[in-house]
């Protein structure tokens, strides 16, 4: 159920908001777009609401607004924050208000259905004789059922098409990062490489002098584990501002997603960082074996 032009105020702003009505399914399906807060206490009650973002938006969960609806006013509180809504009638100055059909009923009275939401699987719905049937053929028996003033809207292709051009830029964005992950790996390696090569000679005299092998190849992982330390912390420095900025700038401003820390993306890196940095080393020190004490002092820098 919809009802829009519904006057609301609050203490940090007022104005208009379009209310609308979801059922158990629909929050279900709204669960994917929640950014803030919590809707729990919002299924079935009438004491709590959630509100789609927009710009500039002073609204914060916990916030206390009063509602102005035709059977008196309610006082109802922001449980959480939505991305987006799905709503046939035009928002007001303060966006859209979604709340239960118990707390809307209780608010505006039962004025009827605007809009039925259908969510098809993927495929279809079976038939009496065992054979499942596809979207255009439900889709077809859903339109022979509508009244004549009744409209349907079919976003199976605008669907469809958003989820390709994700997948597109998807594949763009990851390939794009899987390239820098393996130009990460190979400075590893050439680094370690040229460092030991560079000092072969070094950890002859070393050796003669006589430092074991152990500690050689101590040694040299510590020295591995400084470069992956040092770059992580490099890496996190300069990074994570970057990465809070850009995403602030392409997605929190458009959507009102909070910006959190990438936990599992950083431990990736880590892991990689580290990993490369065991691996460099196992060439090196084998090279280093090979060769005699007498040869390592001979070799020229």
């Amino acid at each position: 159920m919809e009802y829009g032009g519904l006057s609301v105020s609050s203490e940090a702003e007022s104005g208009t908001a379009a209310l609308v009505s979801y059922e158990e399914k629909q929050f279900g399906w709204a669960g994917e777009e929640l950014n803030r807060g919590d809707m729990d206490a919002v299924c079935g009650g009438t004491t709590d609401i959630l509100v789609s973002y927009r710009d500039g938006m002073l609204w914060q969960v916990g916030d206390v607004v009063t509602l102005h609806a035709p059977l008196g006013e309610r006082q109802v509180r922001i449980a959480g924050i939505l991305s987006a809504t799905n709503a046939s009638c035009p928002a007001g100055s303060l966006g859209y208000i979604i709340c239960s059909e118990e707390l809307f009923t209780e608010s505006v009275g039962a004025v009827g259905y605007a809009a039925i939401d259908i969510q098809l699987g993927g495929g279809g719905r079976p038939l009496e004789d065992g054979k499942a049937a596809d979207s255009d053929g439900t889709v077809s028996a859903i339109r022979s059922l509508l009244p004549a003033d009744c409209t349907l809207a079919d976003k199976r292709l605008s669907n469809e098409e958003s989820q390709s051009s994700y997948y597109t830029g998807a594949v763009f964005i990851y390939g794009f990062l899987i390239i820098i992950a393996l130009i990460t790996v190979f400075n590893i390696f050439n680094s370690m490489n040229a460092s030991v090569a560079a000092r072969t000679r070094q950890y002859g005299v070393m050796r003669s002098i006589g430092m074991g092998t152990g500690q050689l190849y101590r040694m040299i992982a510590a020295e591995a584990a400084t470069y992956a330390v040092l770059g992580c912390i490099a890496g996190c420095v300069l990074g994570l501002p970057l990465n809070k900025m850009m995403f602030q700038f392409l997605i929190a401003d458009k959507w009102g997603i909070g910006w959190r820390l990438p936990a599992p993306s950083l431990a990736l890196i880590v892991i990689l960082c580290f990993g490369s940095a065991a691996l460099a080393i196992r060439r090196p020190i084998r090279k280093i074996r090979r060769l005699s004490i007498v040869d390592t002092i001979k070799l020229q820098q």
